[in-house]
């Protein structure tokens, strides 16, 4: 057994937290984060109220709930939600704190994606002039710091860990690949991607009979996993065949008894499509 605890990547959708009683929280932060361009997500009470129960007596702090106050209140304009990035953020931040004074570990790692989250969103607010397609005026007023923002947020908590580890702990800083600006579609009029609200809508309209569940992972990109690999197969090929007009719907690709699926279209749609 885990000499410890592992709260997976809010994407994963073939792993469980250790201990299970971190399930309330993986469940809630996985289905916000997966499903964050779907105004429709399925996220019900019964998941707030779990979510909130755990929260609480797994190190809910009072600069978290302050934080979470003032992100709400801040929102009521229609404005700033992409900050609740912060939030999520802290929330994690409450949680490793708590087990990491529970189980004092002799090596614990802690993982965060909203600086990437707000690069890969708002860069063009960022440098505006590497753009062909420039930011409204509107956008830039909200976005121009989006960036900042994010490093901002970041360096607070490095700081919190500082504190956190004291002196005889030694902590290394670790980050991704470097981001730079897409440039890409600028000819197209920006890059644009589309994703069903629904996943099994979809596969209902291809034909696809066999039994299967599905998965969101990033973007317009998802999981259809099937009983055995022939099913897969075969939802593979009724995927694969999907058009919109004249152009392939979507890029299809399986592994053994899953299928990996996303919108092969990244402008835009026109209202008039079938």
């Amino acid at each position: 057994p885990i000499n410890g605890a592992v709260l997976p990547d809010a994407w994963a959708t073939d792993a469980e937290p250790h201990p299970g009683e971190l399930e309330p929280f993986f469940r809630f932060v996985s289905k916000n984060v997966q499903e964050h361009t779907n105004e429709s997500a399925p996220i019900g009470l019964r998941d707030y109220f779990d979510f909130l129960r755990f929260m609480v007596t797994h190190g809910l702090s009072a600069t978290t709930v302050v934080s979470i106050v003032k992100q709400l209140l801040s929102e009521r304009s229609g404005r700033y939600g992409w900050k609740r990035v912060g939030i999520l953020d802290l929330l994690q931040w409450d949680v490793f704190k708590h087990y990491y004074r529970t189980l004092k570990p002799g090596f614990a790692t802690f993982f965060l994606n909203s600086v990437a989250h707000l690069q890969h969103t708002h860069w063009r607010n960022l440098e505006p002039e590497k753009f062909d397609v420039k930011p409204s005026d509107e956008e830039q007023e909200e976005f121009e710091n989006a960036i900042l923002f994010g490093y901002q947020s970041n360096d607070r908590l490095i700081g919190r860990f500082l504190d956190l580890a004291g002196d005889d702990v030694n902590l290394v800083f670790c980050t991704a690949l470097s981001q730079k600006p897409c440039l890409g579609w600028e000819a197209e009029g920006a890059k644009r991607f589309y994703r069903p609200k629904r996943f099994e809508a979809l596969t209902e309209f291809a034909g696809i009979e066999a039994a299967h569940e599905c998965a969101p992972v990033m973007s317009e990109e998802f999981w259809v996993e099937f009983e055995c690999e022939a099913d897969a197969a075969e939802g593979a090929r009724k995927l694969a065949g999907l058009r919109v007009d004249d152009r392939e719907g979507f890029a299809v690709s399986q592994k053994g008894n899953r299928v990996y699926v996303g919108c092969s279209i990244f402008d835009e749609v026109s209202e008039n499509a079938r």
